[in-house]
C-alpha cells in the first residue's frame, strides 16, 4: 500500500483524522511521502462538499484517482465544513523537478538579463603609442624664421602631434598633426588669441610640407 492509498484511507474510516486535515493539510500529513499532485487531490476532494458517501475502491493506478475520490465529499459534509479550504494551505508550493531544458548546442547558457554568458579571455590592453625611432621635424608657428621649441606625442595609428606652448603659460597655442609621421604636418590647430581655444585650422592639402587652407570658428 502507497503513502497515498494509506492516507486516503483513514480519511474515509477516521473522522478525527479528516479534521485534523481540514485544520492543517501540512500536519495531518506529515511522515507521508505524496507527490504535489497527490496533495493536491486529497485536499481538493475534501473540501468540495458535492455528492453523498458511497463505496470507495482502493486505486490500482494514477488514472483512477479521480474516481474514486468523490466519496470524500461526504466526508466533508459531516465535518461541517462551510467554505472550501484552498489546495495550498498549508502545503506550499510544490517544489520544481528535473533539470530544465537543455541548452541548444553550441550557445552558452544566458546569464543576467538574458544576455548570453561571455566567454574566453578578456582582450588584452593597447599599448600605449610610442614615437617612430629616429623621427624629427621642425615648426615655425609664429612665420619669424625660426624654429620653435616643441614635444612630441605619439598618436594611435602611428602618428605624431607636434605641441607648441609659446608663451610658457602651460597652455598649448599649436598642435601639428603628422598622420603618416614623416615628418611634415598634415594639418594643424592655432590658438591665436591665448584664450585656450583652437580657432584656427590649416591644411596641407598637397602634402608638400606648406599649410594651403585655413579655416576659423564661425567661417563656415
Amino acid at each position: 500500500m502507497t503513502d497515498f492509498d494509506a492516507a486516503l484511507e483513514r480519511l474515509l474510516t477516521e473522522p478525527g483524522f479528516a479534521r485534523a486535515l481540514a485544520a492543517d493539510p501540512g500536519a495531518a500529513l506529515a511522515g507521508y511521502q505524496l507527490s504535489a499532485e497527490e496533495l493536491a487531490v486529497l485536499t481538493t476532494q475534501l473540501a468540495e462538499g458535492v455528492g453523498a458517501a458511497h463505496g470507495v475502491e482502493l486505486r490500482t493506478n494514477q488514472s483512477s484517482l479521480a474516481g474514486m475520490l468523490n466519496p470524500l465529499a461526504a466526508t466533508g459534509d459531516l465535518l461541517g465544513l462551510d467554505q472550501a479550504v484552498p489546495p495550498e494551505s498549508g502545503l506550499g508550493t510544490a517544489p520544481q523537478r528535473g533539470l530544465g531544458e537543455a541548452p541548444a548546442a553550441g550557445r552558452p547558457e544566458p546569464g543576467a538579463e538574458g544576455q548570453p554568458v561571455k566567454q574566453g579571455i578578456a582582450p588584452a590592453p593597447q599599448p600605449e603609442p610610442v614615437l617612430p625611432e629616429g623621427y624629427q621635424t621642425r615648426v615655425d608657428v609664429d612665420g619669424d624664421g625660426s624654429w620653435d621649441a616643441h614635444t612630441l606625442q605619439a598618436t594611435a595609428g602611428g602618428g605624431v602631434d607636434i605641441q607648441v606652448d609659446r608663451d610658457g603659460d602651460g597652455r598649448l597655442d599649436f598642435i601639428g598633426h603628422d598622420e603618416d609621421a614623416d615628418g611634415l604636418v598634415d594639418w594643424s590647430e592655432y590658438d591665436r588669441d591665448g584664450d585656450g581655444r583652437f580657432e584656427t585650422r590649416m591644411y596641407d592639402d598637397n602634402g608638400d610640407g606648406w599649410m594651403d587652407r585655413t579655416e576659423t570658428a564661425g567661417s563656415g
